[in-house]
């Protein structure tokens, strides 16, 4: 979730129903591209497993394979080296 939308849930009061209808909806949404996303890089790492199996003897082809797995973590997310950005905030910078 991005910070403004954590913000605006913290800061919620009683008084602000339809805002909070509106921030559960969008952290509902975040929620599931989060889950999806997560899921696909378990799905990414789960292959990376596999090949250490076909590839147990062969350094090359291991490395020739994870090469190809690997590249596409960024179907989920981006990164500028040291921070990842989810989909789910990929998204929400392309709404606001």
């Amino acid at each position: 979730m991005s910070g403004d939308l954590v913000k605006r849930l913290r800061d919620w009061s009683e008084y602000d129903e339809g805002k909070i209808n509106d921030a559960r909806e969008e952290a509902a949404d975040r929620i599931e591209q989060l889950e999806a996303a997560a899921t696909g890089l378990w799905d990414l790492l789960d292959e990376i497993d596999t090949i250490s199996d076909l590839a147990k003897d062969n350094d090359e082809l291991y490395r020739k394979l994870v090469e190809k797995v690997q590249r596409r973590r960024f179907q989920f997310g981006k990164t500028d080296g040291y921070d990842a950005v989810f989909s789910a905030a990929l998204a929400g910078e392309k709404k606001e």
